[in-house]
C-alpha cells in the first residue's frame, strides 16, 4: 500500500471514530466506494463518494454536513447522497456492495434493495456491452 493511500485509510479510520463518538452506530450506514482507498485517487483533483442510508432524512442532511466539512478540513471534496429506497436505481448498486461501510446498520430491507439495483445495474451493463 501506498504512503499516500495509507494516509487516506487513517483518515476514513478517523472519520469513522469521530462519527461513532457523535453519531452513535445506530439506524444510519456510510458507504465508501469509488476511487478514494485506491490508487486511482488524484489528490486535489478527485473527490470523495459516499452514499448514507437512514431511514431519518433529517439524520441525513446532519450527516451529509458532517461529511462534507470533515473533508473539506482535509482538502478534498465530498460528493454524498441519499439511498433513497423508494427508488430502485442502478446508481445504488456500486455503495450498497461496498465493503468500506462505517457502521453495522444493514437491516433485511437494504439487501432486498441491494438485489433489485443490481437486476437494474446488470441490465443496463448488458444494454451498453450489446
Amino acid at each position: 500500500m501506498t504512503e499516500a493511500r495509507l494516509k487516506r485509510l487513517e483518515i476514513i479510520q478517523d472519520l469513522q471514530r469521530q462519527m461513532l463518538v457523535r453519531l452513535g452506530s445506530e439506524g444510519y450506514n456510510v458507504f465508501l466506494f469509488g476511487s478514494y482507498l485506491t490508487n486511482r485517487f488524484i489528490e486535489k483533483k478527485s473527490d470523495v463518494d459516499l452514499a448514507v442510508y437512514t431511514k431519518d432524512k433529517w439524520n441525513y442532511v446532519l450527516i451529509k454536513d458532517f461529511l462534507c466539512d470533515f473533508f473539506k478540513e482535509h482538502g478534498t471534496e465530498a460528493d454524498v447522497f441519499y439511498i433513497d429506497t423508494e427508488v430502485i436505481a442502478p446508481v445504488y448498486y456500486a455503495p450498497l456492495k461496498s465493503k468500506a461501510r462505517f457502521t453495522d446498520f444493514y437491516p433485511e430491507e437494504l439487501e432486498r434493495f441491494r438485489e433489485e439495483c443490481k437486476k437494474v445495474y446488470d441490465k443496463c451493463e448488458k444494454i451498453a456491452v450489446d
